[in-house]
């Protein structure tokens, strides 16, 4: 059996929780998805037109997939404690991973990217403690 995939524009065109096509964090698309549930992807299909006219019109409901039942993320949670866990992580399940940049990002045209020093008065902002973050 064949299983068709989820919906990426269920959550991208209806969530509350993200940004939309201007981004976001995936913490927020598995709460959300636990919270509200996944479609299959026919009933949304991602449409490139949909970032300048977003609309939140299913096709469908998840017909056929039992009477109130609709497929939803759990187990979801930050990861701290820096390369140990994540790798801990990585062997007993998927893992997705997000960053707050530095808008010197927007210049990055490939290889080794490294951040512009940080000024000691200001702080990093991104509310590490040290240990890193996911």
């Amino acid at each position: 059996a064949s299983f068709e995939g989820f919906s990426a524009s269920f959550p991208l065109q209806c969530s509350e929780y993200t940004q939309g096509c201007r981004g976001g964090f995936p913490y927020l698309v598995a709460k959300w998805s636990e919270d509200v549930g996944l479609l299959p992807a026919h009933c949304m299909p991602l449409d490139a037109e949909a970032e300048d006219a977003p609309s939140c019109q299913a096709k469908c409901q998840g017909e056929g997939l039992g009477q109130g039942e609709r497929y939803r993320a759990s187990g979801h949670r930050y990861v701290r404690g820096g390369e140990d866990a994540i790798i801990q992580e990585l062997a007993s399940g998927p893992l997705a991973v997000s960053f707050k940049n530095d808008r010197d990002l927007l210049q990055y045209t490939g290889g080794l990217w490294e951040a512009p020093p940080l000024d000691d008065d200001v702080g990093d902002g991104a509310g590490s403690t040290g240990d890193g973050f996911i």
